[in-house]
């Protein structure tokens, strides 16, 4: 036991509730992942603030710690095909099928620094490093891992996510 949880209302309950069906649908029943529970363990209360730009960017963190985690995550400091490292002020797309890929005309892509960034923080193992570059690329990062999440998951709408769209149109 780790104390009491932190209190979601609003939107960070159901940035908590997709948390929760990530873990349930990504990961094997009772499949052991000590790093990956700490690290929903510490995203819940970052969830639970009064910023949402700071919820969104924990959020982010925790959906890249679990494709890692897992396996389902390329090295993001190179270009998957080539195994070339990225140049930082290139722009590259996270593709399902192909990994890290330079940035084609109709992909709005991520910087190279922002990926070197985000490589350097999940090798580090640090949530606080990995959410703050999550921070820097919010609107890029969350795009990218909708898509990536959608194609491993085999479903483009999460259940969560469609009951927060139900509920807006209320």
């Amino acid at each position: 036991w780790a104390g009491g949880a932190a209190m979601l209302t609003g939107a960070a309950l159901f940035a908590g509730f997709h948390c929760n069906e990530l873990l349930m649908k990504l990961l094997a029943r009772g499949d052991p992942h000590p790093l990956l529970f700490d690290a929903y363990a510490q995203t819940l209360p970052e969830l639970a603030g009064a910023d949402d730009a700071k919820g969104q960017a924990a959020l982010r963190a925790f959906e890249l710690l679990l494709l890692r985690e897992i396996g389902l995550l390329p090295d993001l400091s190179l270009v998957t095909a080539t195994q070339r490292a990225l140049r930082e002020d290139e722009r590259f797309a996270l593709r399902p099928d192909a990994g890290v890929a330079p940035a084609g005309a109709g992909d709005a892509g991520l910087p190279g620094a922002v990926l070197i960034g985000a490589q350097a923080a999940l090798e580090l193992g640090s949530m606080a490093a990995l959410r703050e570059v999550c921070a820097a690329a919010l609107p890029g990062f969350k795009t990218t891992l909708r898509t990536l999440l959608a194609y491993h998951l085999g479903t483009p709408t999460l259940r969560t996510r469609q009951v927060m769209l139900d509920l807006q149109l209320l």
